[in-house]
């Protein structure tokens, strides 16, 4: 099975497309697990989102270590 997202706008149900057992009705924008691509054109194979291969930017200024100065009154 391959995965598949609805990229029809509104509900559509599918009577020839079973889903665990139930006729599929297709949300906008869901992702299902299908034998097949349906051809009515509301559909595109879903595609997994895969790791950013670039390193993150250094900051521009390096890290300060802040210090907090205290007082000690003598009474």
């Amino acid at each position: 099975m391959s995965k598949f997202t609805y990229t029809g706008d509104q509900k559509r149900v599918y009577p020839h497309i079973t889903v665990t057992g139930a006729v599929l009705v297709a949300e906008a924008g869901k992702t299902y697990d299908l034998e097949f691509q349906p051809s009515d054109g509301r559909w595109e194979p879903a595609t997994t989102p895969k790791a950013s291969k670039t390193t993150p930017e250094a900051d521009s200024q390096p890290a300060v270590e802040e210090t907090i100065q205290t007082l000690n009154e003598e009474e």
